[in-house]
């Protein structure tokens, strides 16, 4: 959920199996920032945040997302 001036944005994470949570939060933080940059809007942000935080969880051990894996959730996020 992110909160601005002007809007809420609330985006559920897609139905996927998790094999490991190690650093999807920095992968969310990092997809999010990079948005931002980008100046994308808050949903735009959020949705691209939670796509990389539920890559990230899609790999075993250490490794975080991907930007293959990232963009599909996205993509898969944008229809729901």
């Amino acid at each position: 959920m992110a909160v601005d001036a002007n809007s809420c944005v609330q985006v559920v994470p897609p139905p996927i199996k998790s094999q490991s949570t190690v650093g999807a939060g920095d992968s969310m933080v990092g997809a999010m920032t990079l948005k931002l940059a980008e100046n994308a809007d808050l949903k735009t942000m959020v949705r691209y945040g939670v796509a990389a935080g539920s890559a990230a969880t899609i790999n075993q051990g250490t490794r975080l997302c991907s930007r293959d894996n990232t963009q599909k959730i996205f993509d898969y996020l944008q229809q729901h």
